[in-house]
């Protein structure tokens, strides 16, 4: 019976944003961008089965930060660009997704527009 209620409680805690970013944040710093990133997504898409307005939109734009980071290191330029543009979508006024976007760009080679991500 504990092993058992051992899994049903690890099994949430992966269903729950906040502890699947705390992995991904682990796996980033262990220099393990893939396996960050997809705590990352796990987490994101655990925020998007939320209701909306309970949905937690300061944890939302860190995870879409985070694996825009992610993507970079993994020269994964084009994803990096979408989930910085989602961040400034999200939150125009979050100065994070204007630096991931600008970093995104300047490493597809468009630095006329990373320029302009960065003003």
């Amino acid at each position: 019976k504990a092993k058992k209620a051992k899994q049903e409680a690890d099994d949430k805690a992966l269903d729950d944003p906040k502890a699947l970013k705390e992995i991904g944040v682990n796996a980033f710093k262990a220099s393990d961008s893939k396996k960050a990133a997809a705590y990352f997504t796990r987490a994101i898409e655990s925020i998007l089965r939320q209701p909306p307005e309970t949905q937690d939109k300061g944890l939302h734009l860190a995870l879409l930060s985070n694996r825009s980071a992610c993507f970079v290191l993994q020269n994964k330029y084009i994803e990096a660009l979408n989930d910085a543009s989602s961040c400034v979508d999200l939150d125009p006024s979050w100065a994070k997704g204007y630096v991931r976007r600008g970093v995104a760009l300047s490493n597809l080679q468009r630095h006329t527009t990373a320029l302009e991500a960065f003003s």
